[in-house]
């Protein structure tokens, strides 16, 4: 299948333009919860996020905390309790941090893995379902 040429400049802009949005907030916000929010800003005018949270690492004491939340069915506090162990979580984002590699899961992956159970189940699956443990 062909990429128009057109179509690949347009989405680099894009990519760029974002990227140079962040890099400015850097040096123009005046306190870390304005980045975030200009983070998340410039992301989610480049693909939708309505799922999106930064977690800071402290490796010292093993855990996660997260300055930065959005998410269209959780609160902050709703899935905060089993991701804060990041060694012990069997959590995406646990996974991401302890193999140090980012996870792209298609939905129908991530759909069978929560059924295998493979991953502790914390909210809701991106599209609705609810995967909270009773």
């Amino acid at each position: 299948m062909a990429v128009d040429q057109n179509t690949v400049s347009f989405r680099n802009e894009k990519i760029t333009h974002t990227l140079f949005s962040i890099a400015n907030a850097v040096n123009t916000t005046s306190n870390l919860d304005d980045l975030y929010i200009c983070i998340y800003n410039s992301l989610n005018k480049l693909i939708k996020l309505p799922n999106f949270f930064i977690a800071i690492v402290d490796r010292e004491k093993k855990l996660l905390s997260f300055p930065f939340f959005v998410d269209e069915n959780d609160t902050r506090e709703s899935i905060k309790t089993g991701l804060e162990k990041y060694e012990t979580s069997t959590s995406n984002t646990s996974q991401v941090i302890l193999k140090r590699k980012p996870l792209f899961l298609r939905q129908e992956v991530l759909s069978e893995k929560y059924k295998q159970n493979h991953w502790n189940r914390f909210g809701y699956l991106a599209g609705g379902s609810s995967n909270r443990k009773k």
